[in-house]
């Protein structure tokens, strides 16, 4: 396993923390020196004493928190995994696939399967179908579809439209007018502009399959972005609170 890494970047305990924080919100330098203590990871110390971490301690320290979130094992089973695997006894768990954006988002969704479980795949709905299974009015669709927030593809909405205005129609019940959204469509299509502007180069590659590799990165980057978003929120609304 150790073979695997780089040796040489040396990182301190909070570069680890900021590169692993993302993907582990909950990771803590607490917790980075309770696996230090518990034997997981051994760190070098500069002269200074304090800990410097190679490439192999950060990818040791992202590779037990993915088996703790992944396969729910407790440290004392990971330590002797990692033993194993170090004398070449054992092969490190494969890394499970990150849950796409759509994955995500689909997981909201079952959370109101009565409303729109009978409009599916690529169905186009009018006014009154989204407005029915959105469970609003027509007037809340024509607002919406003016200011942008849905728009009609081949004179119809899509299925996808449907969660947009059960969001809307949720927020309109928590005092959030409508028309204070604007500015989250804006954020979203600055959003996919990039992810299409960054994976435009793989898209044009003379190579098999450019399309799908490019597609794989673009929801790769918006499901990066959407748990961005989740942080900055969290980071946000833990300061006022604090």
């Amino acid at each position: 396993m150790k073979s695997q890494y780089a040796q040489h970047q040396l990182h301190s305990i909070g570069d680890l923390l900021q590169i692993l924080v993302l993907d582990f919100p909950d990771l803590t330098i607490s917790k980075i020196r309770f696996l230090e203590t518990e034997g997981l990871i051994s760190p070098s110390r500069a002269p200074s004493g304090y800990r410097k971490f190679t490439d192999f301690d950060l990818s040791r320290v992202r590779y037990i928190l993915q088996l703790q979130q992944d396969h729910y094992l407790p440290l004392r089973v990971i330590r002797d995994h990692l033993e194993a695997v170090d004398q070449g006894i054992e092969q490190p768990f494969k890394p499970q696939p990150r849950e796409s954006l759509n994955g995500k988002l689909s997981k909201f969704n079952n959370l109101r399967p009565e409303q729109n479980s009978q409009y599916s795949g690529n169905n186009l709905l009018t006014a009154q179908e989204l407005a029915d299974a959105a469970k609003t009015d027509l007037n809340m669709i024509f607002e919406l579809d003016k200011m942008g927030i849905i728009s009609k593809a081949e004179s119809k909405y899509r299925t996808g439209d449907i969660q947009v205005v059960i969001l809307v129609v949720s927020l309109e019940s928590l005092g959030v007018p409508f028309r204070h959204l604007k500015g989250i469509k804006l954020a979203v299509d600055k959003q996919i502009a990039l992810a299409d502007a960054v994976t435009k180069p793989v898209k044009l590659q003379k190579m098999k399959q450019a399309d799908n590799r490019a597609h794989d990165q673009k929801i790769e980057i918006l499901n990066t972005i959407l748990e961005l978003h989740i942080a900055l929120l969290r980071a946000a609304d833990d300061n006022k609170l604090s």
